[in-house]
């Protein structure tokens, strides 16, 4: 709700940041009460991230061979962010 994104990974349950130092903003992220479409292209080692048909940002992990996906979604300032997921889906190429 708030305009920044990032990718992440974890593995062996340490989080951390893929090719980014910290958290970024895009003006393509629709903020407050809005709707995005948001999709996440995991294929082996390339990763990327599109909102709203932009694309957010592409990075190549070789740690990455395999997993599995998830959406984690939060903000800065506000608590209480209510987020609604509709159509997930994940297809294996």
């Amino acid at each position: 709700s708030d305009g920044y994104f990032g990718i992440y990974k974890r593995v062996d349950g340490v989080q951390s940041l893929i090719a980014q130092d910290h958290l970024d903003f895009s003006e393509a992220i629709q903020r407050g009460n809005s709707v995005n479409a948001l999709q996440a292209v995991c294929q082996g080692e390339q990763l990327a991230l599109f909102v709203n048909d932009a694309r957010l940002l592409q990075v190549q992990d070789e740690s990455l061979k395999s997993g599995d996906v998830g959406l984690m979604i939060g903000n800065f300032s506000d608590g209480g962010t209510d987020v609604i997921f509709d159509d997930f889906i994940v297809v294996k190429p």
